[in-house]
């Protein structure tokens, strides 16, 4: 497995400990959040996030909202096991 950047390690503790919690939008909200003073740009967050869905480290399931035909997409741990965060 390969190793993993800071950034992406905090994206899959975010992720891990409230799977369907957040969309990709409140991910990186968080992480922004939590990683504050270091540096960390949104938009470097955001690359990251869509890195690892990508990759297979988080997937995206989506719910049908009650009154509308829009699919909101909200952030999980992949079921494949590809990652693991320590």
């Amino acid at each position: 497995m390969e190793d993993l950047s800071e950034i992406e390690q905090l994206v899959l503790s975010v992720v891990e400990e409230s799977p369907g919690r957040w969309k990709s939008r409140g991910v990186v909200n968080q992480v922004v959040y939590l990683h504050n003073g270091k540096g960390t740009s949104e938009k470097d967050v955001k690359d990251v996030v869509k890195g690892l869905i990508k990759e297979g480290y988080v997937e995206l399931r989506g719910t049908k909202r009650l009154h509308g035909q829009d699919w909101e997409q909200f952030c999980y741990p992949s079921e494949n096991g590809k990652k693991e965060v320590v």
